[in-house]
């Protein structure tokens, strides 16, 4: 049953083959994932695990053990570390400057608004002097009719009365 097993899934590996850009999931893996270049580039192409040690014996009670460690190539390393650096210095200094022009934007809005509001406060205190402005010169020119109207009521009052003393005159001649 197990053979059988084995076949069917080997069956199925060929029907649909693996193109190990994701996994049956939908997990990424390192082709798929945009980071797997600099990170195998930090840890120096080294698996991210320790194998297991494998172990020979002989007929004497000898035992060796050998380690399947890698060890990489010291300047490999360092040309994969400073390009790593690189790439985290080159994200640093985009970080830097997205945050300079969010600042710089903020900064603008901030001006813009301050300039809308002296705007809208110099515009109230215009139509406001405006408004007092107009209500000066009603004032002025209400009270100048006044005056006009008092100085009329005078000399029409004036010429009554030397109209009435002319015709009292008249009449005291006769």
């Amino acid at each position: 049953m197990v053979v059988i097993r084995h076949l069917l899934f080997q069956g199925e590996d060929l029907k649909c083959p693996k193109t190990e850009e994701s996994t049956e999931d939908g997990e990424l893996t390192e082709v798929s994932w945009k980071w797997y270049d600099a990170m195998d580039e930090d840890i120096g192409g080294r698996p991210s695990f320790s194998p297991s040690s494998l172990s020979a014996s002989s007929d004497t009670d000898v035992a060796l053990t050998t380690s399947a460690s890698v060890s990489p190539e010291p300047e490999r390393t360092e040309t994969k570390r400073k390009n790593f650096e690189d790439i985290i210095r080159e994200m640093e200094e985009r970080e830097a400057e997205r945050v300079r022009e969010e600042t710089e934007r903020e900064e603008r809005r901030w001006r813009e608004m301050e300039e809308r509001e002296e705007r809208r406060e110099r515009e109230r205190q215009e139509r406001e002097e405006k408004r007092e402005r107009e209500a000066r010169e009603r004032e002025e020119r209400r009270h100048q009719e006044a005056i006009e109207r008092e100085e009329r009521r005078e000399r029409e009052a004036k010429e009554r009365e030397e109209r009435f003393l002319h015709l009292l005159e008249i009449i005291a001649k006769k």
